[in-house]
């Protein structure tokens, strides 16, 4: 996207906020321009009911999130009351008109009972001709005498505006409609009875030789002798026929291998292959493997883990259109294949653990805390759950949610050192967002913590110069709204502002909602990209301060210039445009070369609540 900077402060008086009439959507090949209220496919219109299409207009301007029922009625029928099946009949013309299927759902994704979204990414362009604007703090036009210094700041921050335009990404369903659909924690410790956690019904017994031992946390079964399993007679809440899932496990072999043998399964116990079997298990070679047991229709990981150490296993399939399966081990993924055999699994009959539904070989070791879920999770996800359950402390009693596009790598931490140091290995926005650990660590926990709203942070930043002189930038944002893993923090719900350090050593404070840069430092001379810089800020009630290597940040706000920056809670509305619950982290981005540079690295992170 670009622009005259000269067009960005426009006259005195001029909206300070970009209109949703000057943007256009493209949406699976599909543009929408609200500006002319039109729908098209390569040049050819197509033809919406007025409805429908204000329903599509609705779901487009809250692509990061589900969207309720409720909220959907209330914004296309204020105070109108409509049949129940208006919603699903929008909808079902919707699909039409992008040629998705509701088998498919690769657009317009149903959440039963509680709404619609987007599944399909979204990009979001400047329409035609239409000024982009900087919303200063003060509204007042710039005077005469900063009239150079007012274009110089257009020009500056219009690359950043227009990469934050482009900031809508495909994000999973909110964390509160993802749970666990089966969740055998394994931490009974007596009897026979393996309890189901997740309240769907599924418990199951423990049978042979299966005896319960001490565990990850507190309790496990161990699988001796040739008929040890737990096992129960109902999987109907497991995902049925070519549905998305994911399955995770702790394990631990006490023995080597002498048999390919079962973690987990379920589907029929017919000894002929099936589509309508699917499970988990471990190979002769210590390898782990999952799927259905059709060529083409499972994968292999690469790592051998009979090594009598406790490893969890997360194994994903990622369901139509794409069949892409994925195993990940210790939160990092192993291998991912496309499948060509498409699973059919029947959940109507039995469920088996340690042991397969055929009656071969036992685990030969340990098992703990096996769940199931009816959605694919991605690899922040995924890394979520093993950071939580494995306790990790990244800052005090904090441990980092990896959000944004993958790309965020976390590495140990190290004797002495006050945090985690972490990096961006991608070229896109990667970053994390405070959690706190909740017992058990359900998926529905895997969220930013409440860290404050008044704070000091501080930390090492390097913001790399790439060989072809694309810059980068990093910082940390504050007063947001609580992500889950692999969320966004920018568009949407979003709150709270964002302190960039770039490449040049200039700062940039943006506003997450409504986004604008609301204040920016000079570039430093001689500064060096290539080594770490201390930057730390205070925001406090209204106003924030920053210090870059110990100096005081001098910004331009509005049309002048000063260390204190006003960071009113506009989100707050009305109307209320934005989520503040206090948390907060590390975001890296390269707006400036469009998301196309990376390298960003941070140490020694420090957070200090001021309230």
């Amino acid at each position: 996207m670009t622009g005259d900077s000269r067009k960005v402060l426009g006259k005195p008086g001029n909206s300070h906020a970009i209109s949703m009439q000057e943007v256009r959507y493209l949406l699976d090949g599909v543009e929408i321009d609200p500006g002319r209220a039109s729908v098209t496919r390569n040049g050819e219109v197509i033809e919406l009911r007025h409805k429908t299409y204000q329903v599509l207009l609705f779901l487009l301007r809250r692509p990061n999130r589900l969207v309720s029922k409720e909220e959907l009625l209330e914004g296309v029928w204020p105070d109108t009351a409509v049949s129940d099946d208006v919603l699903p009949h929008c909808i079902a013309e919707l699909r039409k008109a992008f040629g998705d299927q509701a088998k498919e759902q690769r657009v317009f994704k149903t959440y039963p009972k509680s709404g619609y979204g987007l599944v399909a990414p979204v990009e979001v362009h400047e329409a035609g001709q239409a000024p982009l604007t900087i919303v200063p703090v003060a509204n007042r036009p710039p005077r005469r005498s900063r009239r150079s210094i007012a274009i110089a700041a257009g020009t500056i921050a219009l690359p950043a505006i227009a990469g934050l335009c482009w900031m809508v990404w495909l994000r999973p369903a909110p964390m509160e409609i993802l749970r666990e659909v089966a969740w055998w924690k394994l931490d009974e410790g007596h009897g026979l009875t393996a309890f189901d956690s997740s309240g769907s019904g599924q418990s199951g017994w423990l049978t042979g030789t299966a005896t319960w031992v001490p565990g990850l946390r507190s309790a496990a079964v161990a699988f001796r002798g040739a008929e040890a399993s737990v096992r129960g007679m109902s999987a109907r809440a497991l995902p049925a026929g070519s549905a998305p899932r994911t399955i995770t496990a702790w394990f631990k072999t006490t023995a080597p291998p002498v048999d390919d043998t079962i973690i987990f399964e379920y589907g029929p116990d017919s000894r002929e292959p099936t589509p309508e079997r699917f499970g988990v298990l471990m190979r002769l070679d210590g390898r782990l493997s999952f799927g259905s047991a059709m060529s083409g229709g499972s994968i292999t990981g690469t790592g051998q883990w009979a090594d009598q150490s406790w490893h969890m296993l997360a194994a994903v399939y990622e369901g139509a259109p794409a069949h892409m399966a994925r195993i990940f081990v210790d939160g990092r993924q192993e291998n991912a294949e496309k499948w060509t055999a498409i699973p059919d699994t029947n959940n109507r009959l039995a469920w088996a653990i340690g042991r397969g539904l055929l009656g071969n070989s036992s685990f030969l070791g340990v098992i703990d805390d096996l769940r199931v879920y009816n959605d694919a999770l991605d690899v922040s996800k995924v890394a979520a759950l093993y950071r939580c359950a494995t306790q990790h402390e990244d800052l005090g009693s904090y441990y980092y949610l990896s959000i944004l596009y993958p790309g965020m790598v976390i590495e140990e931490r190290g004797p002495g050192e006050v945090s985690a140091p972490f990096r961006n290995a991608g070229v896109r926005m990667a970053g994390m967002q405070l959690a706190a650990r909740r017992s058990g660590c359900p998926i529905a926990s895997q969220r930013g913590a409440d860290v404050g709203q008044d704070l000091r942070v501080a930390a090492d930043f390097l913001v790399p110069i790439d060989s072809e002189g694309r810059t980068t930038e990093a910082g940390p944002y504050f007063r947001a709204r609580s992500a889950s893993a692999g969320d966004g923090i920018v568009g949407g719900t979003a709150a709270g502002y964002w302190l960039q350090l770039e490449s040049s050593g200039r700062i940039r404070v943006l506003r997450l909602n409504p986004r604008a840069i609301v204040a920016f430092s000079d570039p430093v001379p001689g500064f060096d990209s290539t080594i770490f810089h201390r930057l730390e800020m205070e925001g406090r009630g209204d106003t924030l301060i920053a210090w870059l290597d110990r100096k005081p940040v001098d910004f331009l706000v509005g049309d002048k210039r000063g260390t204190a920056v006003p960071i009113p809670s506009l989100w707050n509305g009305p109307p209320r445009l934005g989520t503040n619950q206090g948390a907060a982290g590390v975001a890296f981005s390269s707006d400036q070369s469009r998301n196309q540079a990376g390298g960003q690295r941070v140490k020694d992170l420090q957070v200090t609540r001021l309230n």
